[in-house]
């Protein structure tokens, strides 16, 4: 680098001959993506970071160039342009994957895991998933090469050790949520994470020991260990995920299937899990009004901390996601069609009841805007179209208050995967596939009298598509357009919402991030 600010690579070292490329560089500050990044990323769920010593390091110019540009490229998405962030990101993978298979040290493999998460990242929120899956392989086998997955070493400053922790839970993270699908088993066993969880974001500012278990001492169906630190939110958010692909694996993966009892046997795994959200929602407290729990978030000031409610947030969101897949009535009619027994109607009925509940609360957390929450995540849309999907089969409910409210979450669900769009590839994928499952929508009462037709699958294309994170849509309309018949259309605030992106002019002015001037190095923000 040329200078602490700016970011000025030679010819050598960028793509031979592209003069955008050189002018992007030359007028973008790796100190401005810095800004950003830590405003609008950190902690929204991924956590690599102590934030002091990484400026620090920027300041100096040991920071090396992949890792600048996968931050540039993660930066630029709040720039109307998209070329900035895919030159920043192939030069950044470029790069990486050169020095990924030299003889480096365990630092150096710390950001370069980082870096390849990073641009894992950006191509699954822009729908290139199988980009995105080969490169998190790498990321899983360079933090298994350097053993990641274990303690770090005890002689390491207590940040450093915990920026090795963090490092590891948010690849560990970002591969439960790529694994939502039906082909998709993550690349991580729960058993090889000897790893203490993350420490709260306090104790990680003032550099304390990490005091936290490791995942094992919380998982199964009898824990050894019950609670947290206070306000250990990313260590939720790790459980969440980990509760997540459980469930995952049960609804959509066909081997767990072999040689399991009924869902309403005590001994089957559906029972199994259910008891499990059950315990996660008494023991951390998941099912408290949020504005019980938000003092929390608050600073001296009084006001939200992003870095504390995001993840406060999110752990919520998976708990109910992983609520919504259980019970999803199209997979749980799915399984029970395997079954030679007659499946009891209150067994049906609580579980109906059980999907709708965690559907509504996973859509009401967009309110949490009212609250001063804003919060950054693409994996929100696969979010609303799951529960999208539940609204919408009970949007023709006999009961009239079920029904209304039911119309009424799934236009919320749909706006915000719309609004979406103007931000994320995937949202638009996503968006389509709620649009198809809406032009299905008249054949979904089968779902609720399948009791009479025994041993016949429900077979709905739409519905695997819309619980399947990875598949495409690629016969809907547009997100340009509405369905062909609207239901009860609500209007939707203008304002940011949960897990909501910032605009590209995030500071109002008119003005993205790649037209500013950075070159006196100060803070814009």
């Amino acid at each position: 680098m040329a200078n602490g600010n700016n970011l000025r690579l030679s010819h050598k070292e960028n793509i031979a001959g592209d003069a955008k490329w050189l002018a992007v560089t030359s007028d973008m500050t790796v100190s401005a993506a810095a800004d950003l990044y830590f405003q609008y990323c950190y902690n929204q769920p991924y956590s690599f970071f102590y934030e002091a010593s990484f400026r620090y390091s920027l300041v100096a110019q040991t920071l090396p160039d992949y890792l600048c540009l996968a931050l540039l490229a993660t930066a630029s998405r709040f720039s109307h342009s998209s070329r900035p962030l895919l030159l920043c990101a192939d030069q950044a993978w470029e790069l990486a994957i050169k020095r990924s298979t030299a003889n480096i040290d365990s630092a150096e493999s710390l950001m370069i895991a980082q870096t390849i998460h990073l641009l894992c990242v950006i191509d699954y929120s822009d729908g290139r998933c199988r980009a995105a899956w080969i490169k998190l392989g790498l990321a899983v086998r360079i933090a298994q090469c350097y053993r990641f997955n274990t303690e770090p070493d005890p002689r390491l400053r207590p940040e450093v050790q915990e920026e090795y922790r963090r490092t590891f839970w948010s690849i560990y993270l970002l591969d439960r949520l790529m694994s939502c699908g039906r082909e998709r088993p993550p690349a991580l066993q729960d058993k090889h994470c000897l790893l203490r969880l993350p420490s709260n974001e306090q104790a990680f500012r003032d550099c304390c020991e990490n005091r936290s278990p490791v995942l094992e001492q919380l998982t199964g169906d009898a824990p050894v260990v019950t609670e947290l630190p206070k306000h250990s939110h990313f260590s939720v958010i790790i459980l969440m995920a980990a509760t997540l692909i459980r469930v995952v694996n049960y609804v959509l993966r066909e081997d767990s299937r072999v040689h399991d009892d009924v869902p309403w046997s005590a001994a089957s795994q559906y029972s199994a899990l259910e008891s499990t959200l059950w315990r996660l929602e008494l023991n951390y407290g998941l099912l408290d009004p949020l504005n019980a729990v938000w003092e929390q978030t608050l600073t001296s000031g009084g006001v939200v901390d992003p870095r504390a409610a995001g993840p406060l947030i999110y752990g919520r969101a998976l708990f109910h996601l992983a609520g919504c897949l259980l019970h999803h009535p199209f997979l749980l009619q799915h399984r029970l069609a395997e079954s030679a027994s007659r499946t009891p109607p209150g067994f049906l009925s609580k579980a109906w009841t059980s999907a709708r509940s965690h559907a509504t609360a996973l859509t009401m957390l967009q309110e949490t805007e009212n609250l001063g929450c804003v919060t950054v995540s693409c994996f929100r849309g696969y979010c609303a179209i799951v529960a999208g999907s539940i609204h919408l089969l009970f949007a023709s409910d006999s009961n009239d208050e079920i029904r209304e409210a039911s119309v009424r979450r799934y236009e919320e669900c749909r706006g915000l995967l719309l609004k979406l769009c103007r931000y994320w590839e995937s949202s638009r994928l996503m968006f389509m596939k709620l649009e198809r499952l809406y032009e299905d929508r008249s054949r979904y009462r089968q779902f609720f009298d399948y009791t009479l037709a025994m041993g016949e699958k429900p077979k709905l294309a739409a519905f695997w598509d819309s619980i399947d994170n990875w598949v495409p849509s690629s016969r809907s309309p547009s997100p340009e357009h509405g369905p062909p018949e609207p239901v009860q259309p609500i209007n939707f605030p203008t304002s940011m919402d949960f897990f909501d992106l910032a605009p590209a002019d995030p500071w109002g002015n008119g003005n993205s991030i790649f037209e500013m001037d950075f070159s006196n190095g100060t803070n814009f923000m």
